[in-house]
């Protein structure tokens, strides 16, 4: 068994795919359970650990964060990168969207670093939350998005402020436009070419420093990492 533990979620793709990745190559110590519907590409790594997770569903992420207190002594990570937009005028919105939004953004990340404060304490473990430049910034259609985010960041803040006697460290991490499928299904997207999203090893490479890089003894509380360059393409669709 590897000396450090974590647990993660959104392993599948995108930013979470990204960080793990990242960590694993970095970390020759680091065991990862990802938590995510589908395996990804890390499934074959043998210090990645998958475990079939639904978090839209209620009470889905405090069985996982009991889980995982059961099958490991402390908890050294842990990274909420799941998550979805949903970028559509109020009337629009349906309760069953706007209840699995708040579920997967929000309710999930909360159960999640409850489940696991004990172990995080005991690891004296660094808690990151994926957040976004919506919970600071309005946005055309982001209502119900950005009210998510915003709720985010107030946990985070408030997560570390319980926890920092503790010895755990909280990031709030917030990028702004990535490259990711995250827009498949919006309106918009960042505009194509150098500059206008913010690159996915950037992130995770971010994530390394403040974990086990020259940042370790830092909190970085709220993080903002945005393109250097400001584009946006409309999509019908």
């Amino acid at each position: 068994m590897a000396d450090l533990t974590g647990l993660m979620t959104g392993t599948s793709s995108g930013i979470g795919l990204a960080v793990a990745g990242t960590l694993l190559q970095h970390n020759p110590d680091l065991t990862i359970v990802g938590c995510s519907r589908r395996p990804g590409p890390l499934a074959s790594h043998p210090r990645f650990i998958h475990w079939e997770t639904d978090l839209c569903r209620p009470g889905t992420a405090l069985a996982r964060a009991r889980r995982f207190s059961q099958e490991f002594s402390a908890c050294h990570l842990m990274l909420y990168a799941a998550g979805r937009g949903m970028f559509n005028p109020s009337p629009e919105w349906s309760s069953e969207s706007l209840e699995e939004l708040v579920q997967l953004n929000l309710t999930s990340a909360l159960s999640l670093a409850g489940g696991l404060t004990d172990k995080l304490r005991k690891g004296r473990g660094l808690a990151v939350f994926m957040g976004s430049v919506a919970s600071r910034e309005r946005a055309p259609l982001g209502a119900a998005y950005g009210a998510t985010k915003a709720g985010l960041k107030q946990f985070a803040e408030y997560y570390f402020l319980e926890n920092r006697k503790h010895g755990v460290r909280v990031m709030h991490l917030c990028p702004g436009m990535v490259d990711t499928d995250f827009y498949a299904q919006e309106r918009f997207a960042p505009q194509d070419g150098d500059g206008f999203s913010v690159d996915l090893q950037s992130l995770a490479q971010t994530v390394q420093f403040y974990f086990r890089g020259p940042g370790e003894k830092t909190n970085p509380t709220h993080l903002v990492i945005e393109p250097r360059m400001v584009g946006i393409q409309r999509k019908r669709i």
